[in-house]
């Protein structure tokens, strides 16, 4: 009877073990993406810039046009409107196109987005490039 060691004999493993380099290529992306974000300077300016709404030629634009103006005026077409005669003033049309300034508080919009004269319709908003050069539809054509 031979005797032995109870224990087990190890084996050599065949080839390397890839399990220490890929957590080390986890460790170093980390610490990349920690380091590049950090260089990235959030006050510098980005080159974006925001639609701006100037003078601009009422005829070129898409109608049913109701504009916005920073203050709370209404316009639907050039003529001023009530909010109260926006439905009267909108009968028939399935689609409004709204002219906003930059400038105006998201709450205005909200509010007017609210208001029982847009029931049903389609809201386009309009943007008008600086300097005058046209219209171009926003994100909803």
């Amino acid at each position: 009877m031979r005797r032995g060691t109870i224990l087990p004999v190890r084996r050599r493993r065949d080839g390397p073990d890839t399990a220490i380099a890929i957590v080390n290529l986890v460790l170093l992306l980390i610490l990349f993406f920690l380091v590049s974000g950090g260089l990235w300077n959030r006050d510098a300016p980005t080159g974006l810039r925001l639609a701006e709404t100037r003078a601009f030629d009422p005829a070129r634009l898409p109608r049913p046009l109701l504009e916005l103006t920073p203050d709370g005026r209404l316009a639907l077409d050039g003529q001023p409107v009530a909010l109260a005669g926006l439905p009267e003033a909108l009968a028939g049309a399935s689609r409004v196109h709204l002219l906003i300034d930059r400038s105006a508080p998201a709450r205005q919009l909200l509010h007017l987005l609210g208001s029982a004269g847009f029931d049903g319709r389609e809201v386009v908003l309009v943007t008008v490039r600086a300097g005058g050069g046209g219209a171009g539809r926003g994100a909803g054509q």
